[in-house]
């Protein structure tokens, strides 16, 4: 017996909900049931039988709905139709004649079209010869169906064995083979425009999603600038793999950092001066181990009036004779320090120099 409507509808409701959200849902509402609403799930109600059908028919309704949206996998494709066309957007005058020029080209041979495609180059009803156009697919499979009915026909006339004829055959035998093959097709024909549609609204989603995104809306988190310093700067060269793994042993030692820089401070004193003017266009040479040369082998630059050793004299005179600002120098040194001006070349000063650094080096011998 069926209770009265209002109860009916409760445990159908909650039957369902039960099956949908699990036993503990059940006995959540049973324990809530301070209005007495719920009797029915009380083993000792008289309504709690009826409870127990409802809920396992909603039990066995929710398999098959399950069941149901489960979407049969595509299996292999069935043969090909060989004698089915689909046609694009073309007029009847067209068609008829890619048949026409089909017909002839399957009777004398792709030839015939190429000769076809040559006398009436000018002509762009024939155009669809050439690959590229959008009837050639058309024109092609049109070729295809009609060499296949010559072969088939050969084969009946002259009994030799043909596949595509022995099926023929097979099925004008027995049709009900017919059925279940058209049935097998027609439902992958719509599992794979199911599939095509899935994937284009996958698509269409992702689209979607990526224009969704606010992509100007983003936090600074910080702003590197770049001054004219930067654009000229020489940056070191890229570190490979085994310097950057042997980097953060290196930082560990500073002591031996801190030990070396007494002994580069007294190698930076001892560096030349060179002038302003060719800061940045001489390269530093490697700082050299120190040497005690004698008094002797010592020159004095009359440019700067430093002490050169006589092998690096010769180089020390060009560097700074090559000074673009060395003849505006050399200039304000003679009038300042004499009254009459010189018309010697650069070349002369060089060579008037070294010779007397051999003259006096050949006296120092003599004594």
């Amino acid at each position: 017996m069926a209770p009265p409507s209002p109860i009916r509808r409760s445990i159908e409701k909650t039957a369902e909900y039960v099956v949908k959200n699990g036993p503990e849902f059940e006995e959540k509402i049973r324990k809530n049931n301070t209005d007495h609403k719920f009797d029915f799930l009380l083993a000792d109600d008289e309504w709690h039988p009826y409870y127990l059908e409802v809920l396992e028919a909603a039990k066995q309704d929710s398999k098959p709905s399950s069941d149901s949206g489960a979407k049969p996998e595509i299996k292999q494709a069935p043969p090909e139709l060989h004698f089915i066309t689909p046609l694009p957007t073309i007029s009847t005058r067209d068609y008829e004649v890619v048949k026409l020029v089909a017909k002839y080209t399957a009777v004398n041979g792709d030839e015939y079209a190429t000769k076809l495609q040559e006398h009436y180059k000018n002509d762009p009803i024939y155009d669809f010869i050439r690959e590229e156009h959008h009837f050639h697919k058309l024109f092609r499979r049109l070729v295809d169906q009609y060499r296949r009915l010559i072969e088939l026909n050969e084969a009946r006339l002259n009994g030799t064995p043909n596949e595509y004829l022995d099926q023929l055959k097979e099925t004008a035998k027995d049709f009900s083979t017919v059925f279940p093959r058209a049935t097998e097709r027609s439902r992958y024909i719509t599992r794979t425009k199911e599939v095509k549609s899935e994937e284009k609204e996958a698509k269409k989603k992702q689209w979607l999603h990526f224009a969704s995104i606010p992509w100007t809306e983003f936090t600074v988190v910080g702003v590197v600038e770049f001054t004219e310093v930067d654009e000229v700067q020489q940056l070191d060269p890229p570190l490979s793999l085994k310097e950057l793994q042997y980097k953060s042993i290196s930082r560990q030692l500073p002591k031996e950092d801190e030990a070396n820089e007494d002994d580069k401070v007294d190698d930076e004193e001892e560096e030349e001066v060179v002038p302003k003017s060719l800061k940045g266009k001489i390269r530093k040479q490697p700082t050299k181990a120190k040497s005690s040369l004698p008094t002797s082998d010592l020159v004095k630059c009359p440019l700067t009036g430093k002490m050169i050793p006589a092998s690096r004299f010769d180089e020390h005179l060009r560097a700074h004779l090559r000074d673009p600002a060395y003849r505006t120098e050399r200039e304000n040194y003679i009038r300042k320090n004499f009254s009459a001006g010189s018309n010697i070349s650069t070349d002369d000063v060089v060579a008037n120099i070294q010779r007397m650094v051999r003259k006096r080096g050949s006296a120092d011998v003599e004594e």
